[in-house]
């Protein structure tokens, strides 16, 4: 059947969406209409969150080595370089985008402590 969205309105394409019997979306390479939504989690704390964690929870980090095993977006890179008095702070990531990204706020902000290693941490001696 055809539903006219003039005379019903976009609420009845609304409701078909919502109840799964149509997709706005469909997929570029096959055509499939059978796709979902994707969700995207950076998994990231925000900056209130950092400065409790490295303030209030972990001990001081006085001459010690931070170590951020798949560090993404690097906010726990930045939050140790702006909250902590460690002196070496490490994020490694196997994500080239992410290591471009990491690097150019590194030098951005002068976190001459940072260090950015691309590699997968699985094949690291």
């Amino acid at each position: 059947a055809v539903v006219s969205t003039q005379s019903t309105g976009d609420d009845v394409l609304d409701d078909l969406c919502d109840d799964g019997l149509m997709s706005r979306h469909y997929c570029l390479t096959c055509g499939s209409k059978k796709t979902q939504k994707l969700d995207l989690v950076s998994h990231s704390f925000s900056s209130w969150e950092l400065k409790w964690l490295f303030t209030k929870i972990l001990p001081p980090m006085n001459n010690k080595t931070i170590l951020d095993v798949g560090s993404r977006l690097g906010c726990v890179l930045y939050g140790a370089a702006e909250f902590t008095d460690a002196s070496k702070i490490i994020g490694v990531e196997m994500n080239t985008d992410f290591c471009v990204l990491q690097q150019s706020i590194v030098e951005r902000f002068k976190y001459e402590k940072v260090e950015i290693v691309q590699a997968d941490i699985r094949t690291q001696d």
